[in-house]
């Protein structure tokens, strides 16, 4: 093998590993803007509801965890009906072999919202709380809370 041929070895190496490097990249990018519109304005945040609601979950389970527990924190504290309503229907999009982390999710909330002094405060998050309760138990059939 001749030092050209080592030369042209290593540049084909290094060219698929800036190829890999970019793609992931790319989709650390968008899994970042994704995370990031879901902090946004409401109307951001029904975009990508409504995303879920038509294109489905993501395939990927890590983007599907940060979606799914920003979905749900957009649930309990968005203050727009219509965002709340694709939220809900979003959610109960969420594939049936992970439902239970969508339960682990509210689960967690509603210890936090326990541990607060003034329940009376938290009644509304509660409430939102159970609404996602019920969107969910709609989506795999078993009773409402």
């Amino acid at each position: 093998m001749s030092v050209s041929d080592v030369i042209a070895i290593a540049a084909v190496g290094i060219s698929l590993a800036t190829l890999t490097l970019r793609h992931f990249d790319r989709r650390q990018d968008r899994k970042d803007s994704v995370i990031k519109a879901l902090q946004g304005e409401k109307e951001a945040v029904a975009y990508q509801a409504y995303l879920v609601t038509v294109n489905g979950w993501p395939s990927r389970r890590s983007d599907r965890t940060d979606l799914r527990n920003a979905l749900c924190l957009a649930g309990v504290f968005g203050s727009s009906d219509r965002t709340r309503a694709l939220v809900h229907q979003a959610l109960r999009k969420h594939p049936q072999d992970e439902i239970a982390e969508v339960r682990n999710v509210l689960d967690h909330l509603e210890e936090i919202f326990d541990m607060y002094d003034d329940q009376d405060a938290l009644e509304r998050g509660k409430r939102r709380l159970a609404g996602i309760r019920r969107a969910v138990a709609e989506s795999d059939g078993s009773s409402r809370d």
